[in-house]
């Protein structure tokens, strides 16, 4: 599997990619619990959050995780939900460790009615405390961000023009990768791109000189060719003082979807 990232020193630190597309439990995901709703599309989310001191170090001892399973539903009338089921996040940890209540929890969402169903662990009775006929989330967007995950390489052309739309021509490059540059206001924002995918790779957001948000964006490629988004790692700053840093780490595995 080639993976596309950046050469930088903040892109590689601590960065452990997770597997790729697994065509077995890819299979398993386009499976529905339903017969009568059939999986567009679907993948495994592992969402990790942590505070880190200026030095790279932890600042808090206790690390948040979480991890689900998105799915794109097709109803048997034809309508599209979103699904979406809590899971252990390591699979295989010792059965005394701390158990988190929302596995095997399920969210579905129906962009149509924007209602939110909420269901409990066995995923047969819905949390009419949690459901909401009408949700004021935008968990629409859930729909278009799970078909983002997989980009065709063909489409190279079309977003370096995207790109010179939003920031300009390339000002120069940095360890081989295209460099873009937006001022707006006090912040400036400089993309990395892989000149051969057109793809983002690193974003840097600076504001009167400080570094406030650091993005590095990992990418494979499936049996068939096409680029699939595998990690996405953001440091924040939240105290200037110190330095101190809110990292969130999302990896995205076991990517599927209609076709390939």
């Amino acid at each position: 599997m080639q993976v596309l990232r950046s050469s930088t020193p903040w892109s590689v630190l601590g960065i452990v990619l997770l597997t790729g597309v697994s065509p077995l439990l890819a299979r398993e995901h386009m499976a529905a619990s339903s017969a009568a709703d059939h999986v567009v599309a679907a993948v495994d989310v592992v969402l990790t959050h942590r505070v880190i001191e200026a030095d790279g170090t932890q600042a808090i001892p206790i690390s948040t995780e979480s991890a689900f399973t998105l799915q794109k539903l097709r109803t048997g009338s034809g309508a599209t939900k979103i699904r979406l089921t809590y899971r252990p996040a390591r699979p295989g940890v010792s059965a005394s460790a701390p158990r988190t209540p929302l596995v095997g929890a399920r969210v579905e969402y129906d962009p149509a009615s924007q209602s939110t169903t909420v269901f409990d662990e066995d995923g047969q009775r819905p949390n009419p405390r949690l459901s909401l006929t009408r949700s004021s989330a935008a968990l629409g967007s859930f729909d278009s961000w799970l078909e983002s995950l997989v980009i065709a390489p063909a489409d190279v052309s079309a977003r370096e023009q995207a790109l010179e739309r939003s920031h300009g021509r390339p000002v120069g490059r940095v360890g081989g990768l295209s460099r873009y540059v937006q001022v707006r206001g006090e912040f400036s924002e400089e993309l990395l791109v892989d000149p051969e995918s057109a793809l983002p790779v690193e974003v840097n957001v600076v504001r009167q000189n400080v570094l406030e948000t650091h993005t590095t964006i990992e990418y494979g490629t499936t049996a068939r060719g096409q680029l699939v988004r595998q990690r996405l790692r953001s440091e924040q700053l939240i105290d200037a003082s110190s330095g101190r840093r809110s990292v969130v780490a999302v990896d995205f595995s076991n990517v599927a979807a209609e076709g390939w």
